[in-house]
């Protein structure tokens, strides 16, 4: 269930949304319209069992029915008494004015059909570093960054997905490093044009990667990359249970210099075909067939042009779960790759995502991602979470590749949720084996843990920690990086907020360019703003 597991991460990291999916077939008795919990190509779109159906309004079906309302997002019906002529009855205008009131009153205390959350920020940071460039012979400047971040939630029966991130520019007092722009936006939406019928999805990502993959997140070793893929999906219901499922993509994705806005260093784009049978084995449960295949070509001035080109196909068998405890999906297969004529071979392919709500407060999850991958295909289908950009939370930068390699990606993760207070863990593992060309082969694993807690009614108190190595194929080469940090945010007003950040992070590794130690101290402001009709669960 490639797709399906893809859109997965939309709930892995963090639970984002309490939305409401109205269904009338709670009138009719027809199968009313369903919304995939996870948008994905050619995937079945089952609606999860723990969304809340609102009733709908006038479920009287005896008599025949004299208006058919669309309003404020309700359907109902009012019923016209039988035999009803031109003669006037005093019956007939109290039941008009019970009508008009009770459609009035479905436009102010109903709920609306739409469930979508959005929520956005501007500000200035100002921070010290007395290593500005993470290097041995240690640089200082002062860093001064404005910025623009945004969440955007949506899970009405058009809208399903979720696009958030920061885009930041940032100035260095002393020079020691040249300005740049760093942005970090992901997202996923799917338009429901027909609702269980013919959808649209649109993914994309903008954000830095590393250059060196040993290297550190330092200004001089980050590129930005930006992805976009799009698409139809389509499903033909077979039999009461069966359906065919068929999706397309269209992608294109662009590495360049975070410093500049030159031409891109390389691009490539690409192009998928997802063809599918699902059957549904319940109200919770699917079980599905996929074939897909997927092409990428590099731009003929890259990197060798028409020789880093490859083909992958994708035949599997998926199972999905979804109750009110947790979801689990899993999809058995193999992954075949042809570069340009040269039968690489099938390997195993393994996609599995399951959460679960261990208590009340409790909440874990594991993840897997085995088969042949790309670096643009791997930033679409990271976990994605609405906290993108968050202190202390999510992976360190992927590093720059081209080409494709066998994948081997295990994560998981645990968090808790008090009254007062928040703890989130992750332990991840990843495996690159590139099939061709100078990229070395990489082993990277770690772990990062963040607690947060309200210390008063405007005092926010945030601590966290990451610890990471890096491994090259060689042997004899790799990077170790921890690093700490402590915010406190308190709110100056309604809208206005203030923070401080200390931080110390500490390299080590076998090359020069990985040894390193920093200490910085920032200060910001930040204006927040936007609506949010239903609030996010666990928070």
């Amino acid at each position: 269930m490639t797709a399906s597991i893809e859109k997965r991460r939309l709930q892995f990291a963090f639970p984002l949304w309490n939305g409401t999916i109205r269904n009338d077939s709670e009138i009719s008795g027809e199968s009313g319209p369903q919304v995939s919990a996870h948008p994905s190509p050619a995937r079945s779109m089952r609606a999860p069992a723990n969304l809340e159906q609102i009733p709908t309004i006038g479920t009287r079906k005896s008599g025949r029915r004299s208006w058919l309302n669309r309003m404020a997002g309700h359907r109902f019906w009012i019923a016209a008494p039988r035999g009803l002529g031109a003669r006037t009855d005093v019956s007939l205008i109290l039941q008009s004015i019970l009508a008009v009131l009770l459609w009035t009153s479905a436009l102010v205390v109903s709920p609306p059909t739409f469930a979508y959350e959005f929520a956005g920020s501007f500000g200035l940071e100002t921070e010290f570093s007395d290593n500005i460039n993470l290097t041995k012979d240690k640089q200082s400047d002062l860093v001064t960054e404005l910025f623009i971040g945004f969440s955007y939630q949506d899970r009405s029966p058009t809208i399903e997905g979720l696009v958030a991130g920061r885009l930041g520019y940032r100035t260095f007092l002393h020079g020691n490093a040249a300005d740049e722009l760093r942005p970090n936006i992901r997202g996923n939406l799917l338009f429901h044009l027909r609702p269980e019928r013919f959808s649209w999805a649109l993914d994309g990502a903008w954000e830095q990667l590393r250059t060196e993959p040993l290297g550190p997140e330092a200004p001089g070793n980050l590129e930005n990359q930006f992805v976009l893929s799009t698409g139809p999906d389509v499903r033909l219901p077979l039999t009461a249970t069966t359906s065919f499922t068929a999706g397309a993509r269209a992608g294109y994705a662009a590495t360049y210099a975070s410093d500049s806005s030159a031409n891109a260093d390389n691009s490539n784009t690409s192009y998928r075909a997802t063809l599918g049978l699902v059957e549904e084995l319940g109200a919770t449960e699917t079980a599905a067939a996929y074939l897909t295949s997927r092409a990428v070509r590099y731009d003929d001035d890259d990197l060798g042009g028409a020789s880093a080109d490859f083909n992958v196909i994708d035949m599997s068998l998926a199972y999905d779960s979804r109750t009110p405890l947790g979801d689990t999906t899993i999809e058995i297969g193999a992954s075949y790759l042809d570069q340009q004529g040269s039968d690489r071979g099938a390997v195993f392919l393994l996609r599995a995502d399951a959460s679960r709500r261990l208590t009340p407060l409790t909440r874990g999850g594991v993840r897997l991602n085995f088969g042949y991958n790309d670096q643009s295909n791997a930033t679409l289908t990271a976990p994605l979470s609405a906290e993108l950009g968050a202190v202390g939370l999510g992976n360190s930068a992927e590093s720059a590749s081209t080409g494709p390699f066998y994948q081997r990606r295990a994560e998981a993760f645990l968090e808790r949720v008090g009254g007062q207070s928040r703890l989130v863990g992750s332990l991840y593992a990843n495996s690159q084996d590139y099939v061709a060309g100078s990229t070395e082969d990489q082993l990277y694993y770690g772990a990062s843990i963040a607690w947060s807690r309200r210390l008063s009614r405007v005092t926010d108190f945030l601590v966290s920690g990451t610890a990471e190595r890096r491994d090259l194929s060689s042997g004899d080469e790799y990077s170790q990086n921890y690093a700490a940090t402590a915010q406190l945010t308190r709110r100056l007003s309604r809208n206005v907020f203030a923070n401080v950040r200390l931080r110390h992070q500490r390299g080590t590794g076998s090359t020069e360019t990985s040894e390193y130690d920093e200490s910085a101290v920032l200060f910001g402001i930040r204006y927040e703003f936007g609506t949010s009709p239903f609030q996010p669960t666990g928070s």
